[in-house]
């Protein structure tokens, strides 16, 4: 009798994981976006957060916290309780580079945020402003090489996955552009739309409306293939950089610790989206594409992004600020 006394508190220490993963969920489960509303972020989040609800039959609150390239957003999701109800919807490079960017980083998204289930994958585009007197992203160059100090460019923010695009085609072409960080994306449309930043570093379907509008002038998409809805827009060979081939991927993460039984169910509810035609209509509009990958799979590829970026900022020579 003693020993079942012994092992009773066992049974219950060790079933009470399984337990906790299959009353999942039984409550509201918020999704933090570390950027304020208006980006793709906010898109991945309630894409996210709208097939989570439809299939656990729980509310999913969506909680803008912006603020130091998504640190803030990441720092708060990583101190929550791993149970399954606080996640976050961030970025390729808020994960996978912001955390070199800064000396004092907060959180270390690669060691403090489980991947749990990507959502959205985004091209990028460079754009300038209507006023600057370029047609081509080759004449960009020679007017950016001819007036040095005369152009800056921004992007989704400081960190960014669209930053580090943005400094990898700049080197590329040789150009030596400040960034002007802002705290998302919108604000940094506004100030190129302004005409107050010359070039933009960033999704198509953020830009699209300004692109027809004619305030922006697109000049090349990283990528192989032009895009469907912009065919007009060189792709990265034919503008002259090759090797500027990048996207921007969004993806739910939540803190250390998550039991796996719940990774999966959360992940099973996100790839829904793909047999959703409301979301793949939604996605399609906004110019982008669904990426359904089992949580093993997405963990596997976050390690090997953030490979890739920790590459591009070494070659780079970016030094944390």
């Amino acid at each position: 009798m003693k020993m079942l006394y012994v092992c009773l508190p066992l049974l219950w220490l060790i079933g009470t994981p399984i337990q906790a993963a299959d009353a999942y969920p039984s409550r509201a489960i918020t999704i933090i976006v570390p950027v304020p509303p208006g980006s793709a972020n906010d898109l991945a989040a309630r894409l996210a957060g709208d097939i989570i609800a439809s299939q656990s039959g729980q509310q999913v609150i969506i909680n803008n916290r912006g603020g130091a390239g998504g640190l803030i957003g990441m720092s708060a999701a990583a101190k929550a309780a791993p149970d399954g109800y606080t996640l976050i919807a961030a970025s390729s490079g808020q994960i996978t580079s912001t955390r070199l960017l800064f000396t004092d980083p907060m959180v270390d998204p690669m060691k403090d945020l489980e991947p749990i289930a990507p959502v959205i994958d985004v091209q990028i585009i460079a754009a300038i402003h209507k006023d600057v007197s370029a047609r081509t992203l080759a004449e960009f160059v020679a007017l950016s090489k001819a007036h040095p100090g005369a152009f800056n460019y921004t992007s989704g923010g400081t960190g960014s996955g669209t930053h580090l695009a943005g400094d990898q085609l700049l080197r590329q072409l040789g150009l030596n552009l400040t960034h002007i960080a802002y705290k998302g994306a919108s604000p940094a449309i506004t100030d190129v739309v302004g005409g107050r930043v010359q070039m933009i570093v960033l999704s198509p379907g953020s830009l699209i409306t300004h692109i027809r509008s004619g305030a922006l002038r697109p000049l090349v998409v990283a990528s192989n293939r032009r895009i469907a809805f912009a065919p007009d827009i060189p792709t990265s060979a034919e503008a002259g950089v090759p090797n500027w081939n990048v996207s921007v991927w969004f993806g739910i993460f939540g803190p250390r610790g998550l039991p796996k039984e719940i990774i999966n169910r959360i992940n099973g509810y996100v790839q829904a989206l793909s047999s959703d035609p409301a979301a793949k209509k939604r996605v399609a509009e906004g110019y982008m594409d669904l990426m359904p990958m089992n949580a093993e799979l997405f963990s596997r590829f976050v390690r090997a992004d953030a490979s890739k970026w920790e590459q591009i900022i070494r070659d780079a020579g970016i030094k944390p600020q």
